[in-house]
């Protein structure tokens, strides 16, 4: 027998596959279950098997000027939908329930709406149910709906849609309906999507206001009728189309108006983006045992503004493990140079072990007002501090760096982009935040790359990054690592800064271009074993202005190795040198390259003799470097299988005798 449920009253009013709705919608689900009991047995004599039992529904319109078609629809089970323009039966229906809806009709001036009764008919077995649809006569309608325009967005949007989207990344499609007079109109929007032509969805989109706009509001989500594109349909080859009041439901003046784009479909420039991989650093400043505050547990939160406001899809966000740093204390204007310094090393780690993630290293201050954080411009390292609330911006705006970014212009930045289109670095858009459907006026929020708040992001930074980061695939292939030199250091204000090298297994990394400085090695005899030009990496963020610095890993033989004698940095007029051993007197012999290591606790303290004027000190089992070190002395964490350590004389580097184990 057959079983009808009713499941209804549900208040719904959030993001979801079919729409955004901030208002209500109250949802009736009819159910309709046969069940049956299977029989294999053969008829018992003297019966016969027939076709499915049916009834009729008689459909009766009355009211309408002789001549003018009505507009009745009946929709029943199994998918059933039929329309008449007349009185009529409908014949051979199956058992259940049957709603009957009468739509609007224009005539002789007059608009006419119409009542069934009953609106919903249960049709048995062999019945012919009876429904009347009575059509009455009113004022003649002059409403008219249209559709202004649409706008569809991930973080920010130009009127003319000319951002382009990102693939495989959610967006708000906003589509803007008016009405020409006053009203009381809730028409639903109906987007259909297409891909290569073919329609693969179709979104129903519930009015959020009591009547439709008479005026385009692009300032409030209840302006428009609002639909989040899921990430699967972002792809290249995506085109739409929007039609307010598709089932005719509310009585205008014309429905040929209704359709946007008014014929065909919208096409939607859908671009492939490289994957992101950010690896967040935690650091230890050996100095005063300050460590930043990244983890598991918060990495995401950290990396929450750099995932919705650029122009990413894939996005991976890893820590890897502590960095112990031998730079002075970080101080609130630079003072002591540690920023740089840090920076530098975290390139240096970067570089060192052949990644291609953006490292980001995260720092604790003492201080709460000051240096935050700087970047690299143009190339994946970045330092940023941990302080709550105002990290995960500053982390944004250093990777801003990263992705070839100048500062916009407001609070006084240094090295300011020239060619910033809107004045006090306003974003000139409308942005919208989609993780909490936040609008971002363009002119109450200024660019992140600037130092004024509120902040978040324009189209111009937005298609800038897009530019930079290219098109997919994601990652081409990491270049195979091997033997190589690994040479660094920095130039600023007067001041060249050239670090010890050394001998690393990593990927060769050369200068992406000439430049005006120059680091090269020579022998005894002073002849050139290799020399790079290069213009290094801006670091915009400093009070001093601006800084170079540069992290290479230079592929040499060892025979090359063998013969380097000295290394040489020349920049800005100026000359830094690197010879073995630097540090010891004339006469004095070279002390044998040998660390000691004593259990501390939780750590591991690194001893060896000061005339190597630095180590790398790596995980013995990982062979993660856990610090830059200087001075003759460090403290790491101590892991399960020990640290190795790696001893530069200035020039050239060699391990220790032993691994060196708490």
């Amino acid at each position: 027998m057959p079983l009808i449920g009713v499941v209804s009253g549900r208040e719904v009013g959030a993001v979801n596959a079919r729409g955004w709705v901030p208002g209500r919608q109250r949802a009736i689900l009819w159910l309709l279950v046969t069940v049956a009991t299977a029989c294999t047995s053969s008829p018992k004599p003297g019966l016969t098997t027939g076709p499915s039992p049916s009834g009729v529904l008689a459909v009766q319109v009355a009211g309408l000027p002789s001549g003018t078609g009505a507009r009745v629809t009946v929709i029943g089970p199994g998918g059933y939908n039929r329309t008449l323009a007349a009185s009529g039966s409908l014949s051979g229906l199956g058992v259940g329930t049957y709603h009957v809806s009468a739509g609007f009709v224009n005539a002789q001036g007059l608009t006419w709406t119409g009542v069934s009764a009953p609106d919903s008919a249960y049709v048995a077995a062999g019945d012919t149910v009876p429904v009347v649809v009575t059509y009455t006569g009113g004022p003649a309608t002059s409403i008219n709906l249209t559709i202004a325009g649409v706008t569809l967005v991930q973080s920010t949007q130009r009127a003319d849609n000319s951002v382009p989207m990102v693939a495989y990344r959610d967006a708000l499609l906003r589509v803007f309906v008016l009405a020409n007079a006053a009203n009381s109109a809730t028409p639903i929007v109906r987007v259909r999507l297409f891909s290569g032509g073919a329609q693969v969805d179709s979104l129903d989109v519930a009015a959020s206001v009591s009547a439709v706009p008479q005026a385009v509001d692009t300032s409030s989500l209840a302006g428009s009728w609002n639909v989040l594109i899921p990430a699967a349909r972002l792809q290249p080859g995506l085109s739409f189309q929007a039609v307010v009041d598709p089932d005719n439901a509310i009585p205008e003046t014309s429905k040929t108006d209704n359709l946007w784009p008014s014929s065909g479909t919208q096409a939607v420039t859908v671009q492939s983006v490289p994957a992101f991989n950010l690896l967040f650093v935690p650091v230890k400043q050996s100095v005063n045992g300050l460590t930043g505050n990244v983890s598991a547990s918060n990495k995401d939160a950290l990396a929450a503004i750099t995932h919705s406001i650029y122009p990413l899809s894939a996005m991976t966000v890893n820590v890897r493990s502590l960095y112990t740093t031998s730079a002075p204390a970080l101080d609130a204007n630079n003072t002591s140079g540690a920023w740089g310094t840090i920076l530098n090393e975290t390139s240096a780690l970067q570089t060192a072990d052949g990644s291609s993630a953006d490292y980001v290293s995260i720092v604790s201050t003492s201080y709460s007002s000051g240096i935050a954080g700087l970047g690299w411009i143009g190339a994946p390292a970045a330092v940023a501090w941990d302080k709550a609330g105002s990290a995960p911006g500053v982390i944004a705006h250093e990777i801003g760096h990263n992705f070839g970014r100048l500062h916009a212009p407001c609070g006084n930045p240094s090295n300011p982009d020239p060619s910033y289109p809107y004045s006090g670095a306003l974003i000139g858009t409308w942005g919208i935040d989609l993780g909490s459907l936040t609008l971002m006026a363009p002119s109450a929020n200024t660019d992140l790359m600037s130092y004024c708040h509120p902040q978040w992001i324009s189209d111009y930074t937005y298609v800038g990054v897009l530019s930079f980061r290219g098109t997919g695939p994601d990652q081409q292939p990491a270049p195979a690592p091997g033997p190589g030199l690994l040479i660094w250091g920095r130039i600023q204000n007067g001041n060249v800064v050239l670090e010890p090298a050394f001998v690393v297994n990593a990927p060769a990394r050369l200068p992406s271009r000439p430049g005006p400085h120059r680091v090269e090695g020579f022998d005894a005899g002073g002849s050139q074993v290799f020399a790079l030009s290069f213009e290094g990496e801006v670091v915009p963020d400093l009070p001093q202005g601006e800084e170079r610095q540069f992290a290479y890993v230079v592929p040499l033989a060892a025979t090359d190795r063998a013969r380097l004698a000295g290394l040489r940095l020349v920049g800005n007029g100026l000359t830094a040198m690197r010879l073995p051993f630097a540090g010891l007197r004339s006469g004095q012999a070279a002390p044998a390259p040998t660390a000691t290591a004593t259990r501390r606790g939780n750590e591991v303290e690194v001893q060896w003799d000061p005339a190597y004027p630095m180590a790398i000190v790596r995980d013995a089992r990982t062979g993660e470097i856990l610090s830059f070190a200087r001075n003759g002395l460090v403290r790491v964490p101590a892991g399960s299988a020990g640290v190795r350590v790696e001893l530069s004389e200035g020039v050239t580097s060699q391990p220790v005798v032993t691994i060196v184990r708490p």
